[in-house]
């Protein structure tokens, strides 16, 4: 069978030569029942580059990235700007908590936390896109910084309140400051007197105290009881070792309820009154020692007694 064919005839323009192609009417329906085939994975690919085209650009999604990082940074300043504003009601608090400790308050210019030097200099890619935004950037890392050494310094201040305090709670609690006969009056006072005895002229010690028979004598400060027992002259007598040279005497009681190496805290009962030792009524003989020197109880006791004398 004799196979047709389809002639094409090619005519130039010019003087170039007329020419023909056979092409067999097999292929020419091979190729047109394809046709449809090339046309569909065309469009698809066309429509594939021209979506790539047209969808977003890498910088386009920077600038949608650059504004989402704003947004934070304006949230991170307001919260910056919340903590500069606790931080000065901290400060606030701190600087009545030093008047309290009687410590120096700190200079203002001090409080600033100040640093200097050369601007660094620095290759923020960020101020390639957005030298604004990088500013902006800059200035709130500033800001966390001045923060950070702003509370640290106040964290050091509150530390040195704190010590402070504790020193002064120590020194307070271990300080005689109470009448140790509570409703009790002062018989005699401290320095020249007439001796009740001898009736010549002498040097008093202490106070005298007076009160009912057994009543209760207290430990004036903290302290560790470093005598109990009968001294002469002085009958029962409780010797309490405050610290920092303070020692307090407590003579002629009645009763101990202490002993030696006792530890006592300020308003605890040591013992009663009593009449031991050189004594012509019931009262308690209170001395005050400073680095083993008699010195006048009355500075260590809150006022409020009758002197009678």
């Amino acid at each position: 069978m004799k196979k047709r064919h389809l002639t094409v005839v090619i005519v130039p323009d010019g003087r170039s030569k007329i020419r023909s192609i056979r092409i067999p009417v097999a292929t020419v329906k091979v190729l047109a029942g394809m046709l449809p085939a090339i046309i569909f994975f065309g469009l698809f690919f066309l429509g594939d580059s021209m979506g790539s085209l047209f969808s977003k650009s890498p910088l386009s999604a920077l600038k949608e990235e650059n504004l989402a990082l704003r947004a934070r940074l304006e949230r991170i300043s307001g919260d910056l700007l919340e903590l500069r504003q606790l931080l000065m009601r901290n400060f606030d608090f701190e600087r009545k908590a030093r008047v309290l400790a009687e410590l120096d308050p700190i200079d203002e210019d001090v409080r600033l936390m100040g640093v200097g030097g050369p601007e660094p200099i620095l290759d923020d890619p960020l101020a390639v896109f957005d030298p604004t935004f990088a500013s902006a950037v800059r200035r709130t890392e500033i800001e966390i910084d001045e923060l950070v050494r702003q509370s640290q310094l106040q964290r050091e201040s509150l530390t040195e309140v704190v010590t402070k305090l504790e020193e002064r709670r120590e020194i307070w609690d271990h300080t005689p400051s109470i009448n140790p006969v509570p409703g009790g009056f002062v018989s005699s006072r401290f320095g020249q007197r007439t001796d009740p005895f001898t009736g010549s002229n002498s040097f008093h010690e202490g106070i005298d105290i007076c009160a009912p028979r057994g009543t209760p004598v207290l430990a004036s400060a903290n302290g560790v009881v470093t005598f109990a027992g009968r001294r002469a002259g002085y009958g029962r007598t409780i010797c309490i070792d405050h610290g920092r040279g303070i020692v307090t005497w407590y003579a002629h009681v009645g009763t101990l309820n202490v002993d030696r190496g006792t530890r006592v805290k300020r308003g605890q009962v040591i013992g009663s009154v009593g009449t031991s030792g050189r004594a012509t009524a019931p009262h308690v003989h209170y001395e005050v020692r400073k680095n083993s020197a008699a010195v006048n109880p009355s500075q260590y006791v809150l006022p409020g007694n009758v002197v009678v004398d």
